[in-house]
């Protein structure tokens, strides 16, 4: 499905250089950008294929997941040494939340612990 988009801005609010800018974003994604400067501001023209679009923009949505892995016998070791477990997760690079969330699926992993 083909879409189209016409308007204007007004030239106070868009230099050429920040036309250039969003041209390019745009075009990231398909989207073909033309513009003309007329007396108002510039013309600004967008032409594309909405099915591209949104097959295109779902790959970004989201966060990226990054795993990190925990090595409980540090946790151990650490723990030995009389470090607090919010300690225990800043020194391993883990959101607190996310450590005790891994530790209670650990303990359920391994009982010993």
């Amino acid at each position: 499905m083909q879409d189209k988009l016409n308007f204007i801005i007004k030239e106070s609010y868009l230099t050429e250089l920040q036309l250039e800018k969003l041209k390019r974003l745009l075009e990231q994604f398909d989207v073909e950008v033309t513009y003309l400067k007329s007396s108002a501001g510039y013309e600004l023209n967008l032409n594309w294929d909405t099915s591209a679009v949104y097959r295109k923009s779902s790959r970004y949505a989201g966060r990226n997941k990054i795993h990190t892995e925990i090595d409980w016998n540090q946790v151990e070791m650490l723990s030995s040494l009389g470090m607090k477990q919010e300690e225990i997760a800043e020194r391993l690079g883990v959101n607190i939340r996310t450590f005790y969330r891994r530790k209670g699926e650990h303990r359920n992993e391994d009982p010993g612990i």
